[in-house]
Order: structure tokens, then C-alpha cells, then sequence
């Protein structure tokens, strides 16, 4: 399987929570790309099977409100039909 992984961090806090996951992800014999929110670019993910966004969650919330700016900002360049074939996983990260 063949994963994207975008997050963004401006403490270091996601990206230590996020470290654990893709090592434990490529020991299962995924083959797992990590990029910052600023740098995604949607031709990346016709390449990958799977999606995963990683955040921090800010002012409390988890919902869609308390998501990075980087991150919302990474989610709308994808096309309308970007993720029609790719499993999407969330994960929202308050340290």
C-alpha cells in the first residue's frame, strides 16, 4: 500500500506524534511519503492508495473549525474528485 501523509506542525508536537505512526505504518510494509502541508502538491496523490492528514488541533476543537490553516489550505487544491479512489484517515493531534 502506497500512503501519503500530510501534516503540518508549528511546535514540532504533530510531527512527534506523527513519527511513531509512519514507522509503525512502514514496518507493516507500507510504503508511506510524508509531506508538510505547505509543500502538497495534488499531483502526489494519484500516486497513493491511501491519504492520511495529520493536525494539530487548535483552539480545543477537533472539528473541521480547529483545523491548521495549512492544512485546510493543502485540502482544497484537490480536485472535487481528488480522493475518489483513496481511503482517507484523519488524525487530530492536541499535545
Amino acid at each position: 500500500m502506497k500512503i501519503l501523509l500530510i501534516y503540518h506542525t508549528k511546535t514540532g508536537h504533530t510531527l512527534g506524534a506523527v513519527t511513531p505512526f509512519v514507522e509503525t505504518l512502514r514496518s507493516a510494509g507500507a510504503e508511506v511519503l510524508v509531506v508538510l502541508a505547505a509543500d502538497f502538491e495534488p499531483e502526489t496523490m494519484s500516486k497513493h492508495d491511501s491519504l492520511v492528514v495529520c493536525t494539530p488541533c487548535w483552539g480545543g476543537s477537533s472539528g473541521f473549525v480547529g483545523v491548521a490553516g495549512p492544512i485546510v489550505r493543502a485540502l482544497n487544491k484537490l480536485p472535487e474528485d481528488g480522493l475518489k479512489r483513496q481511503v482517507v484517515r484523519w488524525n487530530c493531534y492536541s499535545c
